[in-house]
């Protein structure tokens, strides 16, 4: 084998470890916001939650008063993204950890 090819395999490979190691730290979690009863509150809820660094993805809806919050737990933490609906008026009653990767 080449040196070339032996280094862009090497790469590839190192490129991989690194992407798995990335998500190795993300957490799901479903939080139950009481208040949260228009798609006005969804909005600010979820503008709330994604402003929050190490936020990936969100999915909130009024209709069911929950939002599914994917995060980074090596940046964030649950009490942080509780504080930001809280700031905005929308305090969590209940979390649960959904699924961590």
């Amino acid at each position: 084998m080449q040196l070339t090819s032996m280094l862009k395999c090497s790469a590839l490979i190192a490129g991989c470890l690194l992407v798995v190691s990335a998500t190795a730290d993300e957490r799901t979690v479903l939080f139950t916001i009481p208040k949260m009863s228009s798609a006005e509150c969804q909005v600010v809820v979820t503008g709330a939650l994604k402003g929050v660094e190490g936020v990936r993805k969100v999915s909130a809806a009024y209709s069911t008063k929950s939002a599914y919050v994917t995060y980074e737990d090596r940046k964030t933490n649950l009490e942080a993204l509780k504080k930001a609906t809280a700031r905005e008026g929308y305090p969590v009653s209940d979390t649960v950890e959904t699924r961590r990767q």
